[in-house]
């Protein structure tokens, strides 16, 4: 006969806790006849102490006589030690109290005040106590129903989870049951830099007591409202936070959650809000299509044209009329007029007006992004436009929420407009009209395709940039290097900046107060020569994100930057790029190892004066045709003539072409090879699945780059898995090709939705996985289509849809 279940051990000894069955077998026996489990509490927590310390904290001889007649062999009594505020038993128990009797009865076990307290809720019970070796003192403390401050509702919205604070959690802080507590900061709230679990005191400037007071007034602010959240963590409750947070329900609908006793499960209740602003589109990305983005008439004029403009979602949206037939905007609150850094040196601030700061939020973590929030120093390209070039850094992707803010006051959302494939490049572009004129100025880059002398090693630049708080950098600094970053791909692949080939600047003092900022020639101090832009690194051993910055050449991005200039834009949908990544080795290994020819030699020799060095093969994009033209080892010699020896002669050679033939140097002797370009999309990654805690897409450019076998890949890549899904459970890792499902074959997404749309609910299945080393495996996997459903988020080239399944029937529902 079982008369306990073993509730812990130690793993540093040979000891066990046990947990007596008294209160399992009564609950038990209530749900075989059908009957609610009762249970009862004060909200003060108990400790068993033996006598010899209960005397050290005032219980008498007397009194301790009478407990051991009464009692038998009982070795000790219960001592309050925690007492929760505002609960049944706050004022009237206090740490250190001596429980003697309730209602007239001895109590010193654990198992008789649980079984008191079960079968007494709503009672109001008499206890005595004894506090200090002062005499025994009665007192009435009503039975609380512990059901009733256990959660069970949580709200959902923006990705984040919200309940009443828990009786648990409130013992472990010590707090009152029952307030707002975040349990998982989601997307809304990591816009408001808030990462971590906390209580919510006030929204908007009310207070919120209860989760309903919360949620009252969430329902009364629109989508993309701007509004004041205070907080505080349990760690500093002395110390209120304030953040302002941007009300989140484009992404998905604001739900209540609550749980059922007959199933089980949790319930989902969408909650009615009030309509958006009038000028947001729901549900579209930060980067709609590409209309015209033209300027008007007078090229003078901050103000873009009527046809478009950028709302909180970082789309594209028509403007309204106001009862007049004017057209109007919904210009965000603190969109006033405000000034321009000022500082003393004309130069310096002209170029500070081009500077803005632009912060990147995203739900879903695509394309091997390594976290969800970025920001960075954005360069204002072309201000009448509202358009601003920034790294990719800052906005990897096309899939998000972005917001620049200008002149360290004012703040406007952006929208995206191009993602450049390869270059360390993304153009969001904002609202002119939300802008004070004459706040921004467009930034005056050098005109140059080629690098000029003032970038060589050895040269002097001036540098003027920002800080994160807007703190003024200026210096003087000397280029110290110019090279390329080493190829190294990533453990998760992600966008790299060598993978563009491009020669960056090292400095003889890295900037370091700087997040940004740009360089000058001292004998043209008006001319911006070169940026100082982000290039992410692979993350350090403990998670956390690293970044290098280096000065950029602007020619490398002249032609996005001249384009961006005109008076009517229509930014490209693809690139075209030559899909080998490039390695160096010098010349003098090359001559002995390899017997490169004397004129070829000679020739690479005199391509440039600061370097000798000839560019490699690593390895050419999967499934591209240069992969089938060109091998690992090959020298590059030369494209369509042209002697190459630096990546920037592989652009000018490539420049506005479609093929080039490539000479190499192969079992030695000079080969001439046709070389197809490829063109990439400028908007990434347009399609992702959520499946099963799996975030699905087509393998993106870093993971063709990799050089994979074709045949062993699939267009079903696991960009991410969720902690706790069933995925999870399942031990399925990202970075993965489901090539196969139930022993099909699984090539494009939409094969794999066929598939998958079609199985019943908690069906296993049978996936057959390839890993970026081609390691093939086989997992079964149980799906959940309650808490896990299939959702199919895709972009039409104007907006974002998103379609997800039911939780019952399967059958798809768009919002």
């Amino acid at each position: 006969m079982a008369i306990a279940l073993n509730a812990g051990g130690a793993t540093n000894a040979a000891s066990s806790y046990y947990l007596p069955l008294d209160r399992v077998t009564r609950a038990l026996k209530l749900l075989q006849q059908g009957e609610v489990v009762t249970r009862g509490t004060w909200q003060t927590i108990f400790r068993h102490v033996p006598f010899d310390e209960a005397r050290q904290l005032g219980l008498s001889s007397t009194t301790e006589a009478s407990i051991r007649r009464q009692s038998g062999s009982v070795l000790g009594v219960l001592v309050v030690d925690q007492v929760l505020p505002e609960g049944p038993a706050d004022g009237i128990l206090d740490v250190g109290d001596i429980l003697l009797k309730i209602n007239g009865q001895y109590c010193t076990t654990f198992l008789a005040l649980e079984s008191i307290l079960d079968d007494s809720i709503g009672q109001s019970l008499l206890v005595t106590f004894q506090r200090g070796g002062a005499r025994p003192v009665d007192g009435h403390v009503t039975v609380q129903d512990l059901h009733a401050i256990s959660p069970s509702r949580f709200l959902e919205v923006g990705h984040c989870v919200i309940h009443e604070l828990s009786y648990q959690q409130a013992r472990n802080m010590a707090l009152p049951v029952g307030g707002v507590y975040v349990a998982a900061p989601g997307h809304m709230l990591f816009k408001a830099d808030i990462f971590e679990s906390c209580l919510i005191v006030s929204l908007d400037d009310i207070v919120t007591p209860t989760l309903d007071a919360f949620v009252a007034i969430l329902q009364q602010l629109p989508d993309g409202s701007r509004v004041s959240l205070q907080y505080f963590y349990s760690a500093s409750r002395h110390q209120t936070e304030t953040a302002v947070v941007t009300i989140d329900r484009h992404w998905g609908p604001m739900q209540m959650y609550s749980r059922s006793d007959q199933d089980g499960l949790w319930h989902p209740t969408v909650l009615p809000c009030v309509p958006s602003k009038p000028c947001d589109v729901r549900k579209e990305s930060a980067g709609a299509s590409d209309p015209p983005m033209a300027s008007s008439a007078d090229p003078k004029d901050d103000v873009v044209d009527a046809s478009v403009v950028a709302t909180s979602t970082g789309t594209s949206a028509p403007r309204t009329n106001d009862s007049n037939g004017a057209a109007s905007t919904y210009a965000p609150p603190g969109a006033a007029s405000t000034t321009r850094l000022q500082v003393e040196n004309a130069v310096t601030a002209t170029h500070l007006a081009s500077l803005v700061f632009v912060r990147f939020d995203t739900h879903l973590t695509i394309d091997g992004m390594s976290t969800s929030c970025y920001d960075g120093v954005g360069y204002v390209v072309n201000a009448s436009l509202g358009i601003v070039l920034v790294d990719k850094f800052t906005v990897p992707v096309s899939l998000g929420d972005v917001t620049v803010t200008i002149a360290g006051s004012l703040q406007v959302p952006a929208a995206i407009r191009y993602v450049d494939p390869i270059y360390n490049a993304t153009i969001v572009q904002y609202n002119p009209d939300l802008v004070t004129p004459g706040l921004v100025s467009s930034m005056h880059i050098a005109h140059t395709t080629a690098p000029p002398d003032c970038l060589r090693v050895g040269a002097s630049l001036s540098f003027t940039g920002l800080s994160r708080n807007w703190t003024v950098v200026t210096a003087t600094t000397v280029v110290s290097k110019v090279e390329r970053l080493p190829v190294v791909d990533f453990r998760v692949p992600r966008f790299k900046g060598s993978s563009c080939q491009v020669e960056l600047m090292s400095l003889d003092q890295q900037i370091a107060a700087a997040r940004g900022g740009v360089f000058t020639d001292p004998n043209d101090p008006t001319a911006v020569v070169a940026l100082y832009l982000a290039f992410e690194d692979e993350e350090t051993t403990d998670g956390r994100i690293q970044a290098f910055a280096f000065g950029v050449p602007v020619f490398w991005i002249y032609d996005l930057v001249n384009l961006c200039q005109q008076r009517d834009v229509r930014l490209p949908s693809t690139v075209s790029w030559l899909p080998v990544d490039f390695g160096t080795l010098g010349l003098a290994d090359a001559r002995a190892g390899f017997h490169l020819a004397p004129d070829m030699l000679s020739a690479l020799e005199q391509c440039t004066d600061d370097t000798r060095q000839v560019l490699t093969v690593q390895k050419c994009m999967t499934g591209s045709q240069a992969s089938r033209q060109l091998r690992s080892g090959d020298f590059v010699l030369a494209i369509d003539g042209l002697v190459v020896a630096k990546s920037s002669d592989v652009v000018r050679s490539c420049r506005g072409k479609s093929s080039v033939a490539v000479t190499v140097w192969r079992d030695r002797k000079a080969v001439v090879v046709p070389v197809d370009m490829c063109e990439l999309s400028t908007r990434g990654t347009d399609r992702v699945v959520l499946w099963s805690g799996l975030m699905l897409h087509a393998p993106h450019v870093a993971v063709m780059q990799r050089g994979l076998d074709g045949r062993e890949t699939s267009g079903v890549y696991v960009s991410y898995r969720y902690r706790g899904s069933p995925a999870d459970k399942a031990g399925m890792l990202q970075s993965q090709f489901i090539v196969q499902v139930n022993d099909v074959a699984t090539p494009t997404l939409d094969t794999f939705l066929t598939i998958v749309t079609t199985l019943a609910h908690d069906e296993f299945v049978r996936l057959r996985l390839v890993d970026l080393n081609a390691r093939e495996t086989m997992i079964t996997i149980q799906p959940d289509n309650h808490y896990w459903p299939t959702t199919d988020l895709s972009y039409d080239g104007n907006k974002w849809s998103v379609t997800t399944a039911s939780r019952s029937t399967g059958v798809e529902q768009s919002c």
